[in-house]
């Protein structure tokens, strides 16, 4: 279940392994199309940008002769003979790769700033000539942010709950831009709409600005499965070397599983992983069943 690189990849090994299967999603791409900037560590081609690499990845299915059902999954489970997947019926194995999602702002008042959220900065960058900004986050994305909205905007605040996260090249690199403003320790108590834009209301005063960029990360995007399940601090599922839970017969690939690195080529490894280990379990029970 799920169709970006993850997803993808389990689908293409088991063609290849003559393992026949069902393959739901939605997005196909998945997180790749929240990608606006580009991507030069997805050999062999150096991608403009997301939704570039979902094109060719699209194209790549198309000529397989691989298309999802499209699908959103909101539960599976397990059942004495494998398990069964919402109402689309009962299998022997399940493979998750539905990536990530952003993560909920939950700050009072955010309903009604939707139209001055931004989620990224690549996407539009020059969109606030001569403006103010507010980048909320301290890790990469959030100064990676805000050093692309420093060519454009007149002043970006970076406010960030604790202290930094990013590596230190990029702090440093913020601290020393005039006009790039960070606040640690920042808690912003409410959010409201103030003429064509929006004040922040935090512990250190109100904050004015024409947007708002959440560059607060994403979280594991998994429908319901058992408590039983393991799963990691961040809730991503935690699984062997062959990408399989602690359920025998789920599997978790991509940005659902708990890893150190989470990127396209792992992606792909944890697709074949996981095709690879169902087609031998798949050719175990064919033989003892003939």
């Amino acid at each position: 279940m799920g169709c970006g690189p993850a997803g993808i990849s389990t689908a293409a090994w088991l063609r290849s392994l003559h393992v026949p299967f069902e393959w739901y999603g939605m997005d196909f791409g998945g997180t790749l199309n929240r990608v606006h900037n580009a991507i030069d560590n997805a050999p062999p081609t150096l991608w403009p940008n997301g939704r570039a690499l979902c094109d060719a990845l699209q194209g790549y299915c198309d000529k397989l002769g691989l298309a999802p059902t499209s699908h959103r999954v909101q539960q599976i489970t397990q059942t004495p003979s494998g398990w069964s997947v919402d109402a689309l019926g009962s299998f022997e194995a399940v493979v998750l790769a539905t990536g990530t999602q952003p993560r909920t702002w939950a700050v009072p008042g955010a309903h009604a700033i939707t139209a001055f959220t931004r989620l990224s900065s690549a996407k539009a960058p020059d969109e606030f000539v001569g403006k103010n900004v507010v980048v909320v986050g301290g890790g990469d994305g959030a100064f990676e942010a805000a050093l692309r909205l420093a060519e454009h905007a007149s002043r970006i605040d970076v406010l960030i709950r604790s202290t930094p996260k990013a590596r230190t090249a990029y702090v440093e690199d913020a601290n020393a831009h005039p006009r790039i403003h960070v606040q640690t320790n920042a808690e912003i108590l409410s959010a409201a709409p103030l003429g064509d834009g929006v004040v922040l209301r935090t512990n250190a005063g109100d904050v004015p600005c024409s947007a708002v960029y959440l560059k607060i990360g994403v979280e594991a995007a998994v429908p319901k499965i058992p408590s039983t399940v393991a799963r990691a601090g961040d809730a991503t599922i935690i699984t062997d070397d062959r990408c399989e839970s602690s359920a025998v017969g789920l599997f978790a690939v991509g940005d659902v599983r708990s890893t150190t690195l989470q990127s396209i080529a792992t992606s792909q490894a944890d697709g074949a992983r996981a095709a690879r280990a169902i087609a031998d379990r798949y050719e175990s029970i064919m033989l003892k069943t003939r």
